[in-house]
């Protein structure tokens, strides 16, 4: 799932999440060579560095070679 990240400063950063729990998610930030945790610390996101972050979007990242598409039903 792609992120679009908003730091305290009011930079813009794109992201790529990895993985999630509860109260924190695993990103790979762009331009950065390591990944960093983003942890939910009383309804606000903070990074590795105690710096507030705003998630402004996820995007779904869609397989672009299926031939039809997938559904799944109650009781399958």
């Amino acid at each position: 799932m792609l992120m679009n990240l908003l730091n305290d400063a009011g930079e813009r950063t794109e992201a790529v999440l990895l993985a999630t729990g509860n109260y924190h998610m695993r990103i790979a930030v762009r331009g950065s060579k390591d990944t960093t945790e983003i942890r939910l610390i009383e309804d606000q996101w903070i990074s590795e560095n105690g710096k507030a972050v705003d998630i402004e979007s996820l995007i779904t990242i869609l397989p672009t070679n299926l031939e039809r598409p997938r559904t799944m039903m109650a009781g399958s």
